[in-house]
């Protein structure tokens, strides 16, 4: 969530100068970023919150840090979203090499033989559903079978 609040804190109502008091909505479900204006300075404070009972403080130090690399983006107006740096160094490696690590050997089958190795397994299970019919594999196989052979 990203949350801008951009109004002037400094007000007054005739000659009697008002005071903003920053109140807050409750806890977050997930995190957020919040804008609010700095006092006398015309800047941007950013604040990131978080719900820190779903949140370790790991993973918030490596969101505080994906957003300061972030920041760069705020320099370059003309820059593309698709340019921005969403990954930490490493990260990339990581998401991509370590956690998808999913190498399997695969044995060369046809869509056929597969499917039969299915039908051999469980016939009595659901293959398919359409319009309140349903078939198992067993009957799914039979009748693929009938068209086949005619």
């Amino acid at each position: 969530m990203v949350n801008v609040l951009g109004f002037d804190l400094n007000f007054s109502f005739a000659d009697t100068p008002g005071t903003a008091h920053r109140l807050t909505g409750g806890p977050h479900r997930g995190h957020g970023v919040r804008g609010l204006p700095v006092p006398g300075e015309g800047g941007l404070q950013l604040q990131l919150t978080a719900n820190p009972g779903r949140y370790s403080e790991a993973e918030l130090a490596g969101h505080l840090s994906r957003f300061v690399e972030c920041r760069a983006f705020a320099d370059s107006p003309d820059s593309e979203i698709a340019d921005l740096p969403l990954l930490l160094p490493g990260e990339r490696h990581q998401l991509l090499e370590e956690w998808n690590s999913t190498a399997a050997e695969v044995t060369p089958a046809t869509l056929p033989s597969l499917f039969e190795s299915r039908v051999a397994a469980v016939p009595d299970n659901t293959a398919v559903v359409f319009s309140g019919e349903q078939l198992t594999y067993g009957e799914l196989n039979a009748r693929a079978n009938r068209v086949a052979t005619v």
